[in-house]
């Protein structure tokens, strides 16, 4: 191979490529994100506070990532998006870098 990471939990998912990123969930509630490449670049890991099981999705320029009791929509320049009504978290991506998400309380 050319590199390894050890994600430290159960990953039942598979990878999620988009342009020239990678993007995992493991079971530990972790979004890791590489860069595509030969070498390991780790651009960002953030825990979102559920398990999660499902492979991340893109549509429309939004990638939708599913967690055992949380959805959410990214997408880059949004000031946040919560796609359950009602849901304790937003995570928030800014223009600027979107590989920095924030979890806030509504």
């Amino acid at each position: 191979p050319h590199w390894t990471f050890d994600l430290l939990a159960a990953c039942w998912s598979s990878p999620l490529i988009v342009d020239d990123r990678v993007y995992i969930c493991d079971e530990d509630g972790d979004v890791v994100v590489f860069k595509l490449s030969n070498k390991m670049e780790l651009l960002q890991e953030v825990n979102v506070g559920s398990a999660m099981y499902a492979t991340p999705a893109v549509a429309n320029d939004t990638l939708y990532i599913v967690a055992r009791n949380r959805l959410w929509a990214l997408q880059e320049g949004s000031k946040g998006v919560s796609v359950i009504k009602r849901s304790p978290i937003r995570i928030r991506i800014p223009a600027y870098a979107p590989q920095t998400w924030r979890r806030q309380n509504d």
